[in-house]
């Protein structure tokens, strides 16, 4: 059975939902590699300078934090991004999303917030659900768990109707 748009979802849009999110937005950002990377050779050099392969021991000790610091960084900056999160009128609230062939409109209670799809520019589908674009940090996000197998496929329909571009990188 075809679903039939508009599509309408609510779900609770709490620190749970946010954190998700958020670090599946910043595990896919560029440099993420690099950064792990890096990181994991800080932490190994900052290791060797504690096991004594080199005098400096406070050299190691920044090494080390650098490394760890690097290591948590998407969870970090995801903490950061729910920070500013609580400040947001709809944060601990039931939301409601609707989807039609011309726009996403965000509802709750009597506030809202209309995107119609040409300002969208990409978007990626994760495991907690979709991540729709707007800006570079902007998203409007959407839980797996709000729509059937039917509805997403009609929304993927709709995201590629209005030439919305889909990033990979499946999280």
């Amino acid at each position: 059975m075809k679903q039939v748009l508009p599509i309408q979802c609510l779900y609770a849009f709490d620190q749970t939902v946010w954190l998700e999110f958020a670090r599946a937005h910043y595990a896919n950002q560029p440099g993420v590699r690099w950064r792990a990377v890096l990181s994991v050779m800080c932490v190994v050099a900052g290791c060797a300078g504690v096991a004594g392969y080199y005098p400096n021991k406070i050299s190691a000790m920044l090494l080390l934090l650098t490394g760890f610091i690097g290591l948590s960084a998407t969870n970090l900056l995801a903490l950061r991004r729910v920070g500013q999160a609580r400040r947001h009128p709809f944060f601990g609230k039931m939301v409601t999303v609707i989807i039609d062939d011309d726009e996403v409109t965000l509802r709750c209670g009597d506030q809202g917030m209309v995107q119609p799809w040409q300002n969208f520019t990409r978007y990626r589908q994760v495991k907690a659900g979709m991540l729709l674009y707007y800006g570079p940090d902007s998203f409007i996000m959407i839980p797996q768990s709000a729509l059937s197998d039917t509805a997403w496929k009609t929304v993927v329909e709709v995201l590629k109707k209005n030439e919305v571009v889909a990033l990979s990188g499946r999280i």
